[in-house]
């Protein structure tokens, strides 16, 4: 009896066995059904393959074979793959080289998003993979899907193809929107993201069309607001930008009704101020003059804004004389220049006229008039960057700004760079021994650009540079209109700027002006300093406050953009979300002008670029707007690799630097898996090396450990970018003599 005990025993524990073996070798899929969670948390997930570059881009601008090449041929083709964790896949390359691919199940993460970058070692480029999930729906039914995507996509439901984008990009939650048809029971839905580089990853929600309906509206809400955001204050006369001695301007919103939705019957009040910032009731006398306009929302949200206006002499009638405005000759245009010329004065009473109507009727035109009144001659006949009408204009009204807020004594304001005991590297000349490359290494890098520019026949200048020792430091090529550009061209530095900014940030962070988690709202009370809206430094320069856009409402010369800002936090969900913007950075800059005490462009002359020797920069925005030479950011290079300090001067410390380089985010903002500094990000997959992106293609990349500063100016890609870029990179790698 007891040996039979034993056997049923055993044969159940063998039976139990066999079975927990089958379920763990059974395939598995991916399920999504409706529970009240709109987002796609589970995909069977099947790659990655190569995503090879192309000879030359098809018609419909495709550069890469991945995006139309269709790798599930083995299984039915694309619209028909049903994938499952035991799914593998052969594959051949444009070489003849086989390749096998192998599904798992992976998790997106609390947002939603699947990291694809995360899911395989070294951060690979080029490649492409596909996500597979089923749909179990109670009923046939239309749904709507919510989708976002590094880089583009095609995605197919029931084998039917319901979406379909080519482009680079990042990924943003919801940029995508389309509709899909379910049926009843189990439904495929396939996803296929192509990578180029940089970032790649994806997420997908499905709503109902009354959750649909119910998001559009807020969407709907959202841009409207945006629009009485951007809504101007005119004066009632659109002459009056430049108004007569006696009388000030009544002044009035752009687009009234848009105002008073939001507003109700709230009033504009308005307060004037001459140019030495005295309030004043009635203008005597002519200059520049200022409106700083206060008015509030249903919501009690307070609205500031401020303006520029010039009063002119009671006698003066600038239109009267029939000025002439002589307007020179754009080389390489259409335009026939023989025949401009035989036209010359005609023309040049045409332009006199339009030029009198753009001072009198535009913001822009009051202020370069405010300008001309107030300049005088030059010692030495050369301008400053910072001698521009927007410029001195911003000086003004931050001076008003300051006042009207009380604040004029209330910050120290940003100290010089200090002295070093001990000079740092700077960018000089030297032998390739004391660079520690070999001899030929400047003739091989000049080589590949030589090639380069000649197969692209788009202009650049690279500068680079290895223990502060200079390698090579040419330009190549010649710009549109056919002159040569030389190694001082300023060119289009892009999102560059981003580190420019971050490092002057650097400088308030070391002389304890700000800390980084702090909210700005102790600088910039118009935002909270605790709950849900509270934003800090961080969030502005890790694209984590929940922004779009570059250049929005006016950047940095509108006197009151973080009071445009903070009027739009209702929309705002900081700390959720990598959201790349430059806004972040604009508003970190009207922070640090209150504590700077200088507005921003100056604060950047005077405090970093003049005092690290860049005298090839100007820039008008902190996020994009920058031209430099590739001298000038190769300055900034070997800034960053000394860890704060160039030649006699420390901008900040070493520990300060510490700050500024890429951490990651989830430290901060739980769910946000990301990499990200103080306008620094990590330029290869070793992530030894630094600097930023650009949409032009320039370049900053600072390797660390090897003493390296690879600087290149450029205003766009220009065909085979990555494959040169690469061949450069490989080149240098090369000519560094190893230890």
């Amino acid at each position: 009896m007891m040996c039979k005990k034993k056997f049923i025993v055993s044969a159940v524990l063998v039976f139990v066995l066999h079975v927990a073996q089958a379920q763990a070798t059974e395939p598995k899929t991916a399920v999504k059904t409706f529970d009240g969670d709109s987002r796609f948390m589970q995909w069977v997930l099947l790659g990655s393959f190569l995503n090879e570059p192309l000879e030359k881009p098809l018609p419909d601008g495709v550069a890469f074979n991945g995006y139309h090449k269709d790798y599930l041929e083995s299984l039915g083709g694309e619209p028909k793959a049903v994938l499952t964790t035991k799914t593998k896949v052969t594959y051949t390359d444009k070489d003849g080289k086989e390749h096998t691919v192998a599904a798992r199940l992976v998790t997106a993460n609390q947002r939603g998003e699947v990291p694809l970058n995360d899911l395989y070692p070294g951060d690979p480029n080029h490649v492409v993979d596909y996500a597979y999930c089923e749909i179990d729906s109670p009923r046939a039914q239309k749904v709507h899907f919510a989708f976002g995507s590094d880089d583009g996509t095609k995605i197919w439901l029931n084998g039917r193809l319901i979406h379909t984008i080519y482009k680079a990009r990042p990924t943003v939650l919801r940029e995508d929107w389309f509709e899909g048809q379910l049926k009843k029971g189990r439904n495929c839905l396939l996803v296929k993201i192509p990578e180029r580089i940089g970032g790649w990853s994806f997420a997908l929600e499905m709503f109902s069309p009354e959750e649909y309906e119910q998001i559009q509206a807020l969407l709907r809400e959202k841009k409207l607001f945006k629009a009485f955001q951007e809504n101007e204050i005119t004066p009632e006369c659109k002459w009056d930008f430049m108004f007569e001695v006696g009388k000030f301007p009544t002044l009035q919103w752009k687009n009234p009704m848009l105002a008073e939705a939001y507003l109700g019957s709230a009033p504009l009040k308005v307060a004037w101020y001459d140019a030495d910032l005295n309030e004043v009731a009635v203008p005597e006398k002519p200059g520049r003059y200022a409106a700083v306009i206060e008015t509030q929302t249903k919501d009690g949200r307070k609205i500031r804004r401020g303006m520029t206006f010039y009063c002119r002499p009671k006698d003066w009638r600038p239109w009267r004389d029939n000025p002439k405005a002589y307007f020179q000759y754009l080389p390489g245009s259409p335009i026939d220049k023989q025949a401009m010329e035989d036209r010359k004065e005609k023309l040049a009473e045409h332009f006199g006229m339009a030029l009198v109507g753009e001072l009198e009727t535009k913001p822009n035109g009051a202020m370069m008039m405010c300008y001309l009144s107030e300049i005088k001659p030059l010692e030495g006949n050369k301008a400053s960057w910072l001698d521009r009408a927007d410029i001195v204009n911003d000086d003004y009204l931050l001076a008003l700004k300051r006042k009207v807020l009380g604040i004029e004594k209330k910050y120290p304001g940003l100290k010089p760079p200090r002295k070093r005991n001990a000079p740092a590297t700077v960018l000089h000349q030297g032998t390739p021994a004391q660079a520690g490359v070999t001899e030929d290494a400047a003739e091989k890098i000049r080589e590949v650009c030589k090639r380069w520019y000649a197969e692209s026949k788009e202009p650049f200048a690279v500068l680079i540079a290895r223990n502060g020792v200079i390698v090579l430091h040419e330009a190549f090529g010649e710009n549109g209109y056919g002159q040569p550009i030389n190694i001082d061209t300023p060119m289009y530095m892009a999102s560059i700027t981003k580190a420019m900014t971050g490092v002057l940030f650097a400088q308030f962070l070391d002389q304890e002006l700000a800390k980084l988690d702090e909210p700005i709202g102790n600088v910039l009370t118009d935002f909270p300093t605790e709950g849900d809206k509270a934003i800090t430094y961080r969030n502005c320069f890790t694209h984590t406050l929940d922004l779009e856009g570059h250049y929005e409402f006016g950047g940095m010369h509108n006197p009151w953009l973080d009071n445009v800002i903070a009027n739009g936090l209702k929309y705002m969900t900081p700390n959720q979300k990598v959201q790349y913007n430059g806004m972040g950075y604009d508003l970190a800059g009207k922070a640090m002008e209150l504590l700077g005490n200088k507005s921003i462009f100056r604060l950047f002359e005077e405090n970093f670029l003049g005092p690290l020797g860049c005298t090839n920069t100007t820039m008008d925005d902190l996020a994009c707007a920058t031209t430099s030479s590739a001298e000038d950011i190769a300055r900034i290079g070997q800034l960053l690799l000394n860890k704060g300090s160039y030649g006699d001067l420390e901008f900040f410390s070493a520990e300060t630097f510490e700050k500024l380089l890429p951490t990651d985010l989830s430290k901060y903002y739980p769910g946000v898996k990301k990499d990200w500094g103080v306008g620094l990000t990590w330029q290869n997959d070793e992530k030894t090396a630094i600097g930023h992106g650009a949409a032009s293609s320039a370049i900053l990349y600072v390797d660390l450990p090897q003493n390296l500063v690879v600087s290149q100016t450029r205003n766009t890609a220009g065909e085979k970018y990555e494959e040169y870029r690469k061949e450069m990179f490989k080149v240098i790698q090369d000519c560094i003599v190893k230890k």
